[in-house]
């Protein structure tokens, strides 16, 4: 199981408006999304990815800094249904595991 981070950005070395979709996967799988470990562990990989995707190499002035945190702020919007329908179908499977007891 995998949660796909994605955002739109700049294409490298255009100074046009020509976007493209950057994207990355985090995967989930080992992951107990029932409890705030797990969350806590989710959190810090999807945080990474979006950091990955949004990071230039290029030399930083402040409207690169800028347009980086904005990449970054809308790969996490991104991917926040996603995270929260992986946390509901865990805690889902929790209670139904429970309740069988």
């Amino acid at each position: 199981m995998a949660i796909l981070v994605s955002v739109p950005v700049q294409a490298q070395g255009s100074d046009s408006y020509l976007r493209e979709t950057v994207s990355s996967t985090v995967q989930i799988g080992d992951l107990d999304l029932a409890t705030v470990k797990g969350r806590h562990k989710l959190d810090r990989r999807v945080r990474a990815a979006a950091s990955t995707i949004c990071t230039s190499n290029a030399a930083q002035d402040l409207r690169r800094l800028a347009d980086e945190s904005r990449c970054r702020r809308e790969a996490l919007r991104s991917v926040e249904t996603q995270v929260a329908v992986a946390v509901a179908a865990a805690a889902h499977r929790d209670a139904g595991a429970i309740a069988a007891r």
